[in-house]
């Protein structure tokens, strides 16, 4: 195994140490990320006093100009020319800035404002800081897989690289902030100043990812197909192109219906150690068992997807969430057994989401091969699309059910009907999630094709 590499070829292995730069960029990705799953919506209606069905709504309708800008940034980035740095790692140094900027400001609601404007500030700074910034960021950071290699084994591995790192984030986060907050204070403050923590690293590693990567698959490698950044499909014909692709249809549902559930179940944490199995103090331990878990699937993952393909290994994790929520059901209030399906959890969503982290990239192959078109910036967009859905939905949904059961976020105990939502929260609609995601999976039969498809378009390139 080596630790770097020198070649420039555009099929070529790479070395530890750029699939660790690599890596990086996701963990900065994850910093602001896994909070904002995991505690914005505590932040807004325990620290601050919000309705949690406004919160949700906010959310909700956020997600439409959400998804328009990821589709707008993978247009951008198609059309954009390639500085010394590349065109993926230079969107990617000037988008990480503000990225952490703004997520410092989505924990800085003017808690002396009337509600009207605590509710405008909420969505402002969520929007820039999710539909602006994190676009930006993620659009570049997986256009650079794409552009760093054409090889799909290698594709696989850095898709393990970034999630492994994303779960060390994540592990990090989830670790740490509860205590970071009681350190500094406890109150409103206190929550500005951990984020803060958190942005300042999340920077560094984007740092790092920038200048430890190298773009090969530049606009000249790709001459046959696209002549220059100006012969690039306009925007509603790449936006046709990629729905007339069947498997990146496929990717795109799974990667959203996946965070969809995922953040059900990382914004329940605190909820349901807190009002179900009466401890919050359980909330770090059920999230770093599951992100431990993930971490351990996601190292391993690579013997599954190379002896049984990248979708047999996605259905597999797929199908262990689902037995594991179904667990849950009957484990209910018994923190062993909560602790053991998080353990089964954390497997299974790391195995489904380390495979489909080196798909996307294929998808996009097969695209390219089917319809002689390559809308690589558009098609990536699919991962930050998919992923943010998943997350607004999800966020979006947890608090219009928590609203739907009355939840009070300043009442000490909460009614029957409130804890019956965080049952229906963290439970049964991941469990439909987990479902849905197995469904999608076995439509997927695109890795016996893949070596062909990739030897014609190196024909069609020159490069064979």
């Amino acid at each position: 195994m080596k630790l770097f590499t020198n070649s420039n070829e555009v099929d070529t292995s790479l070395g530890v140490a750029e699939r660790a730069a690599y890596g990086m960029g996701n963990f900065a990705n994850a910093f602001m990320f896994i909070v904002i799953m995991a505690f914005l919506t505590f932040y807004y209606t325990d620290v601050i006093g919000l309705d949690p069905g406004v919160i949700g709504t906010i959310m909700l309708v956020s997600r439409v100009f959400d998804g328009v800008t990821d589709l707008i940034m993978g247009y951008i980035m198609d059309h954009s020319k390639p500085t010394k740095l590349g065109k993926a790692r230079s969107w990617l140094l000037k988008s990480s800035i503000p990225y952490a900027i703004s997520g410092i400001v989505l924990f800085l609601v003017p808690q002396n404002g009337s509600d009207m404007l605590k509710y405008v500030f909420v969505f402002i700074s969520y929007n820039v800081c999710n539909a602006v910034f994190y676009t930006a960021v993620t659009v570049a950071y997986n256009t650079l897989m794409v552009r760093i290699t054409r090889n799909s084994l290698e594709r696989g591995i850095l898709g393990i690289f970034l999630m492994v790192f994303s779960s060390a984030s994540g592990l990090i986060v989830t670790g740490t902030c509860l205590s970071l907050v009681n350190v500094f204070g406890g109150d409103a403050s206190a929550w500005t100043k951990t984020i803060l923590v958190y942005a300042v690293l999340g920077l560094i590693a984007h740092m790092i990812c920038v200048f430890g990567t190298k773009e090969r698959v530049t606009d000249d490698a790709d001459a046959e197909v696209q002549k220059s950044v100006e012969n690039t499909p306009g925007f509603a014909e790449s936006f046709k192109y990629l729905l007339k692709n069947k498997y990146w249809l496929m990717f795109v549902g799974a990667f959203s219906i996946y965070w969809l559930g995922y953040t059900m179940m990382g914004a329940g944490h605190i909820y349901y150690a807190q009002y179900v199995l009466g401890n919050q103090g359980y909330q770090p331990v059920m999230a770093n068992v599951i992100q431990v878990m993930s971490l351990v699937s996601m190292l391993v993952a690579f013997i599954p997807m190379k002896f049984l393909g990248k979708a047999n290994s996605a259905r597999i994790g797929a199908i262990i969430a689902f037995a594991a929520y179904a667990l849950q059901i009957f484990v209910a209030t018994n923190y062993i057994g909560i602790l053991v399906c998080s353990a089964m959890k954390g497997f299974g969503y790391g195995l489904f989401c380390a495979v489909l982290g080196g798909m996307n990239p294929d998808t996009l192959d097969y695209g390219e091969w089917k319809f002689g078109k390559n809308v690589t910036g558009m098609g990536v967009a699919a991962v930050s699309f998919g992923q943010k859905i998943g997350t607004g939905l999800g966020n979006a949904i947890f608090g219009l059910v928590l609203s739907w059961g009355q939840y009070n976020g300043q009442a000490a105990v909460q009614s029957v009907s409130a804890v019956r939502a965080i049952h229906i929260d963290y439970t049964y609609i991941p469990l439909i999630c987990a479902i849905i995601s197995v469904v999608l999976m076995f439509g997927y039969n695109l890795d016996k094709q893949l070596p062909k498809i990739q030897a014609e378009l190196k024909q069609r390139k020159g490069q064979g």
